[in-house]
């Protein structure tokens, strides 16, 4: 009986567990990249894409470890738009300038091919840091994360739009 009971309790808290950890907030998809865009121009904040994969577990890592807790924390609030894009989805978005384009090219034109890519743009949908392309070395990811935001918050604050790196 008491075994039992143990049983009961482990599976009580571990269905507990993950209630909590999908409590999270979602990565918010992309569907409007002008509306990001004034966003970002009104907050004076670089837009972080995420391009992912429907069945990407190396996406699904990145978002539940290091985006969806940066988002949760709100501590990323006045630094960063944080925002996710499907690459395989049948769905359109409204491109920067109003156009209506597909995930895939989209994410050609920022010559992303694999999955996940974190890209920083500004407004104008122009690179402001070096692209984390996978999740290679995963101890080091969110100092790379970090690191680019700053870099990407950093030149948009001081002016520097030439492209970068």
């Amino acid at each position: 009986m008491q075994r039992l009971t143990s049983l009961i309790l482990a599976l009580v808290a571990l269905t507990g567990f993950n209630a909590c950890a999908d409590a999270r907030p979602p990565v918010p998809l992309i569907q409007d990249l002008r509306a990001e865009a004034v966003a970002a121009r009104e907050q004076k904040l670089p837009i972080l894409i995420e391009f992912a994969l429907d069945h990407c577990p190396y996406c699904h890592h990145v978002e539940d470890v290091y985006l969806r807790p940066m988002i949760a924390s709100g501590d990323y609030a006045g630094r960063v738009l944080i925002r996710k894009l499907h690459m395989d989805a049948r769905s359109r978005v409204i491109d920067f300038d109003g156009r209506q384009i597909s995930g895939n090219e989209l994410a050609a034109r920022y010559r992303v091919r694999v999955a996940p890519t974190v890209v920083l743009v500004d407004a104008q949908g122009e690179v402001l840091a070096k692209p984390l392309v996978g999740v290679s070395i995963p101890d080091y990811y969110g100092g790379y994360l970090e690191d680019a935001i700053d870099s990407a918050f950093e030149r948009l604050r001081t002016g520097m739009l030439a492209k970068a790196p």
